[in-house]
């Protein structure tokens, strides 16, 4: 078993020049760094380190198909999306080892228009008396970055209208719906006041349409019932320009195999932490032509996979958003190359088997609880839970 604490790896001479900065995003300058912030304010708390993660456990789903789009709800709650209906529900959480119990049923997500090759359920969140989900087009031939669309939380009534991020530059165009959470109220100051975000999924079939890499945008809940477009504060985004060789560009983080299933601020820390699916190779094509005796299925594989977070310092989000650090600049802290294609070497969420998948795409963040939960590769498979501290 690897384990990796934050002394070993942001310790003064502990690992060679090529470990990517510790706290410091792209740059390992000490002269690039913010001032240190006053008492009382988030970004002086301290970092996480990855020996406060911890594995607790599982748990079933009383029904099959319904571990997509994952989704806190809030007290001891929440929603999932069924793969193949398209409708939402409302689960209560269940101990560790044990079954989650339907609460309440929702109406069926509608189409949002022009998908050339469908879409499937993206994120779900409930917040301010509404329910969020967005939708993962694979293909739009639109180019729409679509964000979310809502009901009032009775979850019988109609959707709203999809709604679009205001226009900002460099945008990913898709893929920005793999997950929402919940900013929690000490940090909404860092993010325009806003009290939500979307991270992207990726590790889509044809990733260039999206972002190598996690994204993160905030935005506010109030914009639910307005229509129109969303006022969004992008922070992290990675573009798609070329790869040379097998080492990762500037521009990317993660290689076409990863998935990002979900993320979340831990509070107490200045931490946003990004989990997903880490591969121990890349090849496409079908499973066994691949290695992958998991999954016959024609794609990326990227067998053996491993669960992971992604840790990222508050601070660098704040130089992007202070125009100091470019979204495709910022760099997990405490990690070091050796992964796919150059891609960094995420901290590993310990208690699960190699036979999850590329196209993992759901999980959540609990901030009250800072609890992780993270479905398995088939989507009807247990949810997967972890403590954060």
């Amino acid at each position: 078993m690897r384990r990796r604490t934050f002394l070993q790896t942001c310790g003064a001479g502990a690992l060679p020049a090529t470990l990517l900065a510790c706290g410091g995003g792209a740059s390992d300058d000490p002269s690039a760094e913010s001032p240190d912030p006053p008492a009382g304010d988030p970004l002086a708390l301290p970092l996480l380190q990855e020996t406060q993660l911890h594995f607790l456990g599982r748990f079933s789903l009383p029904e099959a198909g319904w571990s997509w789009g994952l989704g806190l709800a809030g007290q001891g709650q929440f929603l999932a999306v069924n793969a193949t209906t398209r409708a939402i529900r409302l689960y209560d959480i269940p101990p560790i080892g044990g079954t989650a119990t339907l609460a309440a049923e929702g109406a069926t997500l509608p189409s949002w228009g022009a998908a050339v090759n469908g879409w499937i359920p993206g994120g779900s969140i409930r917040q301010a008396g509404r329910l969020f989900c967005g939708q993962f087009q694979m293909y739009d031939e639109a180019d729409t970055p679509w964000l979310f669309q809502t009901m009032a939380d009775t979850f019988t009534g109609a959707w709203t209208p999809g709604q679009r991020p205001a226009a900002q530059a460099g945008l990913p165009l898709r893929g920005l719906v793999g997950s929402f959470g919940l900013i929690p109220a000490a940090y909404r100051s860092l993010f325009a006041g806003h009290d939500l975000f979307a991270c992207n999924l990726a590790g889509k079939s044809i990733i260039s349409n999206s972002t190598w890499g996690p994204s993160f945008m905030a935005f506010p809940s109030s914009a639910a019932a307005a229509g129109g477009t969303v006022p969004v504060l992008r922070l992290m985004s990675y573009d798609s320009g070329g790869l040379e060789g097998d080492t990762l560009t500037a521009g990317k983080l993660l290689p076409e195999v990863s998935t990002i299933a979900g993320a979340g601020i831990v509070p107490g820390t200045r931490t946003l932490i990004v989990f997903g699916m880490e591969p121990g190779s890349t090849c496409y094509g079908i499973g066994s032509a691949c290695q992958d005796g998991c999954s016959e299925d024609q794609g990326y594989h990227g067998h053996p996979y491993r669960a992971v977070v992604y840790a990222f310092d508050l601070r660098d989000l704040v130089r992007v958003r202070d125009g100091q650090l470019a979204p495709n600049a910022l760099r997990p802290y405490g990690s070091q190359p050796g992964g796919v294609m150059g891609s960094p070497i995420g901290w590993r969420l310990e208690g699960v088997t190699d036979c999850w998948s590329t196209y993992n795409k759901s999980g959540f963040f609990d901030p009250d609880t800072r609890r992780i939960y993270m479905t398995h590769r088939d989507h009807d498979a247990p949810v997967w839970v972890w403590q954060v501290g």
